[in-house]
């Protein structure tokens, strides 16, 4: 089979900070309501979405079938390669000589890979496919609508 090719190398990347106003104020999803605080902090976004940056990436998702979970086509995955990917993580995974997105779920001793949609099935890894995850999920962020 043919091995996963490298999607970038840790020494190549070049991650800026990205600090980012935010009011003290929170706003209600509910009745409106004013804001009585405006005084603002800084918050810098790698430290609250990047646990590992040397190992840390970001993908566009496409297609349909992890939108229970969540996930639709243009989302931005942050991906973490260093983190150990635990039964239930949503994960991306090198198989059959591609990459997909599924919710990693381990039965016994044998790995399965969950779609987050019931109109797809779930895959059995069997022993003998080249199986690998290339890092969990860590945050999906999505553009409202």
């Amino acid at each position: 089979m043919t091995k996963a090719a490298v999607l970038f190398t840790p020494d190549t990347l070049i991650l800026n900070d990205w600090n980012i106003p935010v009011f003290q104020s929170t706003v209600p999803a509910g009745v409106p309501d004013s804001i009585d605080d405006q005084s603002l902090q800084f918050i810098n976004l790698n430290q609250h979405l990047i646990k590992n940056p040397r190992t840390t990436y970001g993908l566009t998702a496409y297609g349909e079938s992890m939108l229970e979970a969540g996930i639709e086509t243009g989302d931005l995955l942050i991906v973490d390669r260093g983190a150990e990917a635990k039964d239930g993580d949503i994960v991306i995974v090198f198989i059959d000589g591609g990459y997909t997105v599924k919710r990693l779920s381990r039965v016994g001793r044998q790995l399965w890979l969950v779609p987050g949609n019931k109109s797809f099935k779930s895959v059995k890894v069997k022993k003998e496919q080249e199986c690998e995850v290339w890092g969990v999920v860590a945050w999906i962020i999505k553009k409202p609508r």
